[in-house]
């Protein structure tokens, strides 16, 4: 499993992220045909069936703007971020007033939940 930071920049008029997101996320299917994920791996298929959302968390006055913390397992940290903003595409597709928040470039932190430190 991997945390993946979905990192997005404050609303325009400072809204804060509303809470329906984590659960638009949670229930978000890499294998159906909605979403407009362009950020994905050369062959995006390549992460469908080998990866999900298992948890999603939401920082909404983070500091430096919104961040959702998504639990993902997937197969490597490269198909992790992909599912991870796959997710947020689409909520987006599922609730259009998202937009305003804009997506910034999805990280994973320099450790593992499901390992031990």
């Amino acid at each position: 499993m991997f945390l993946v930071h979905v990192r997005l920049r404050p609303h325009p008029l400072g809204d804060l992220l509303p809470e329906s997101v984590a659960a638009l996320m949670a229930d978000a299917d890499p294998t159906a045909t909605a979403g407009d994920s362009t950020t994905g791996p050369a062959d995006p298929t390549t992460a469908w069936g080998v990866g999900r959302v298992e948890h999603v968390s939401l920082h909404p006055r983070a500091e430096s703007g919104p961040v959702i913390g998504v639990y993902v397992h997937a197969r490597d940290p490269a198909a992790a971020e992909w599912l991870a903003v796959d997710a947020w595409h689409r909520a987006v597709a599922r609730e259009p007033a998202l937009s305003a928040w804009e997506l910034r470039p999805a990280e994973l932190p320099l450790m593992r939940p499901d390992h031990d430190v």
